[in-house]
């Protein structure tokens, strides 16, 4: 317990706007696509069959 309180002393109060978007996953993702043309394209094609298996579903539920 003691340790838990000794972490939330060592976080600082207030965050900038460029320290708060560092935590979040999807802008790290960004900065690792911005360098990596393999990643852009996996992530590219991934969500296009994500987008296509979605408009196939709805497609079908459409027509049911």
């Amino acid at each position: 317990m003691d340790d838990n309180k000794s972490r939330m002393k060592e976080m600082p109060s207030s965050f900038t706007i460029k320290e708060a978007l560092e935590f979040e996953w999807w802008f790290a993702l960004i900065g690792s696509m911005s360098q990596s043309k393999t990643l852009t394209a996996i992530v590219v094609v991934v969500g296009c069959i994500s987008l296509g298996a979605f408009a196939f579903f709805m497609f079908n539920m459409a027509g049911t």
